[in-house]
């Protein structure tokens, strides 16, 4: 029993449920948590060094991705949005984040599509079921004006 409970706690400790584990960059916690300008540059540094598994790197583009949304670079969040997607297509947050944008440019139809990728990818990610159930609102009731 004792095994199992130092097994469990070493498990909770290194962050079995991170996506990025191991991240092998010492700007990752910038990358990961910081202010948006600060994203964009500490990850760009860990993109320009290399050597991250591609799960990994799927996870900063997509950090990177919500420092340029959050700073109001749309073009630049799209496409490390897209790079995300690419690296690994089944983590739905990027789905969801490019939901957010297509939604705050006016275009419902493909919000909800992006919504509707990311549940399919994962059916319990609150956030993207969240907006999506929000978004549909909106976009009735502005329907009927």
């Amino acid at each position: 029993m004792r095994r199992l409970i130092a097994i469990a706690a070493t498990w909770t400790l290194i962050g079995a449920g991170s996506l990025a584990a191991a991240p092998v960059s010492p700007d990752w916690p910038d990358c990961d948590t910081g202010a948006p300008a600060q994203q964009i540059v500490s990850c760009g540094k860990i993109v320009a060094k290399g050597g991250e598994k591609p799960e990994d790197l799927a996870w900063i583009y997509y950090r990177r991705g919500n420092g340029y949304q959050d700073t109001g670079k749309a073009k630049e969040a799209l496409a490390d949005y897209a790079k995300a997607i690419a690296l690994n297509p089944k983590f739905s947050e990027p789905h969801n984040a490019v939901g957010m944008m297509h939604f705050d440019d006016g275009k419902y139809a493909d919000a909800v599509a992006a919504y509707d990728r990311a549940i399919a990818i994962d059916p319990k990610n609150w956030r993207a079921l969240n907006n999506r159930a929000m978004r549909c609102a909106v976009w009735a009731r502005r329907l009927r004006r």
